[in-house]
């Protein structure tokens, strides 16, 4: 299942010609996995502040730019789950205007404790993401 987040692009989006700068797309992505998980009843705050306190970090990410966004363009960002593991999952996330597609970023998302160290993600939290998988 996909969810969709809409992000206009501001000033501090670009750079001086107004062109969406390359790393900005990667805060939209955040924003983009964050309002997935939201939309799924998981909530990265409770994760931190539970009896064994974990969250999500990104392990890696390969982006594909294929065209620019300009200042005050209204963009899309599709997210969609492609596999999860015992502690982590993958998401494939679009940023388009309109139908127009800008870049394809593949995400591998781990699930950390507190100290930085992989673990499986939770079983209340598996589950969720499991019904959307």
């Amino acid at each position: 299942m996909k969810v969709y987040t809409p992000i206009s692009v501001c000033y501090e989006d670009t750079d001086a010609g107004g062109v969406v700068y390359h790393s900005k797309y990667l805060g939209f992505a955040e924003r983009a996995r964050m309002n997935f998980l939201h939309e799924h009843g998981i909530y990265c705050k409770e994760m931190a502040q539970s009896e064994k306190p974990c969250g999500f970090m990104l392990n890696h990410c390969e982006i594909n730019y294929k065209k620019p966004a300009y200042l005050e363009d209204e963009l899309i960002v599709e997210t969609e789950l492609l596999e999860l593991r015992g502690a982590g999952f993958d998401c494939l996330q679009i940023v388009k205007r309109g139908e127009e597609v800008l870049v394809e970023i593949k995400v591998c998302v781990c699930c950390v404790t507190s100290e930085g160290r992989p673990t499986r993600i939770p079983a209340n939290i598996r589950s969720k993401l499991a019904e959307i998988s």
